[in-house]
């Protein structure tokens, strides 16, 4: 399970550099892949709205959380179909596409706190957003430390069962087969 996700974050970073179109006006976007989930609460005249994205774009792995308030309910020309459904329905959506690079990055790490009311539409209007990014040059050799580690102690397992070798450490006990002269293991093939 960790060498796929160590797999999986190896090629998402490598996919989020690749151009989806060819068109010279997008050269300096990336390929962004998202999937949003959410529930929308439009009881009482007022629209609640609560989404979370995870963002796979520009070199990191972006985790947003938005809220939204309309108290005074939706103007109507903004409003949409999705407003109407019940509050305990979660909405889940998928999207692909280009994204303008983003210019509050330290070092690939991304965080990003913005609480706004401005009024839209002669109404009321509270959004709250936090995102934070974590790049995939940090995500790739933290996924990937468990698979080695892994690895490591297989082969030094199998190392251990081999013949003429310690139980213990492995040391090659060809030359004094009763006792192990690195760690001091008295020998099972003792008569």
């Amino acid at each position: 399970m960790s060498l796929l996700l160590s797999l999986a974050s190896a090629v998402l970073w490598l996919r989020c550099y690749l151009p989806p179109t060819r068109n010279p006006a997008w050269r300096w976007h990336t390929y962004t892949e998202a999937l949003y989930w959410g529930r929308t609460d439009s009881s009482g005249g007022k629209v609640d709205r609560s989404w979370r994205v995870l963002r796979s774009t520009h070199g990191l792995i972006e985790f947003e959380n938005e809220q939204v308030a309309w108290p005074d309910g939706m103007p109507p020309n903004l409003s949409t179909t999705s407003t109407s459904a019940p509050a305990d329905d979660l909405s889940w959506q998928y999207g692909r596409g280009d994204m303008a690079p983003f210019h509050d990055q330290v070092l690939g790490f991304r965080f990003v706190r913005d609480h706004n009311q401005t009024p839209r539409g002669g109404r009321r209007y509270i959004r709250d957003v936090f995102q934070i990014g974590v790049p995939y040059w940090l995500l790739c050799p933290l996924t990937a430390a468990l698979p080695l580690w892994r690895s490591l102690n297989w082969r030094q397992a199998r190392a251990r069962k081999r013949p003429n070798r310690c139980p213990e450490c492995g040391y090659d006990l060809r030359a004094t087969p009763t006792r192990c002269p690195e760690c001091g293991t008295v020998s099972e093939k003792v008569e």
